[in-house]
């Protein structure tokens, strides 16, 4: 490949060096793991989704393709695969939103059922891999916070999360892990529900037209140990 500079001799300016460098992390792991499948996942390490503002594992799963969430009070709950319905995803919908991202290690999207998954699922499979010490070299130690307020009823947005492990033993084959996470979100939201009467001659008009407007805080804290 033979680069060509398109700016004159004269504006021409020297550079000492130029510094490419890659992060080979948690990613990079779960790349290799969708590599190496024998049937079509996704795989979406924690250190990648810390790079979005996911309040929830339901939002969280939404940045993987095929993937969608059904949002409620803003907020995102159900978690759908391919378009499917969320009971498709196991045997009823499981609300996902009860979950901090920030406690988890990877999260695991299987779009294609193989015998030794949950015979409920139809759509495809969630796994959500919890932490653990052995997952790095050394010490385990991450922490964030956010703070922030929401546009619409100026409620605080807060996001505080912890995460401390190490490994012991003789062969460094022993790991505890301890993490935790606390969000508290003041939201509002403005809510048109109609309801419609079919008449005669295939006419369809609304007979009622309620206008609801909620406020609230939403307080999500988890807690999560390992031992391996």
């Amino acid at each position: 490949v033979t680069l060509r500079s398109t700016a004159a001799v004269g504006d021409a300016a020297d550079l000492d060096r130029v510094n490419v460098r890659g992060s080979r992390d948690a990613q990079a792991l779960a790349l290799n793991q969708q590599r190496s499948s024998v049937n079509y996942m996704n795989v979406v390490s924690a250190d990648l989704l810390g790079q979005f503002p996911d309040n929830n594992i339901a939002e969280s799963t939404q940045r993987i393709p095929g993937v969608s969430i059904e949002r409620d009070q803003g907020e995102g709950r159900y978690v759908t695969v391919r378009g499917a319905p969320k009971e498709f995803a196991g045997s009823t919908g499981v609300e996902l939103d009860t979950i901090p991202s920030d406690v988890i290690a990877a999260l695991e999207v299987t779009k294609a059922i193989t015998p030794d998954m949950d015979g409920d699922a139809i759509a495809g499979n969630i796994n959500i891999r919890t932490q653990s010490a052995l997952d790095r070299d050394g010490m385990t130690l991450r922490a964030s916070a956010a703070m922030g307020r929401y546009q619409l009823g100026d409620g605080d947005n807060e996001r505080y999360n912890a995460t401390i492990g190490n490994r012991f033993g003789g062969d460094d084959n022993i790991g505890v892990l301890f993490s935790a996470s606390h969000s508290r979100q003041g939201r509002f939201t403005d809510n048109v529900e109609t309801t419609y009467t079919r008449f005669a001659a295939g006419r369809i008009l609304p007979t009622a037209v309620e206008i609801k407007d909620y406020e609230g805080t939403r307080p999500r804290t988890g807690i999560t140990g390992r031992f391996d």
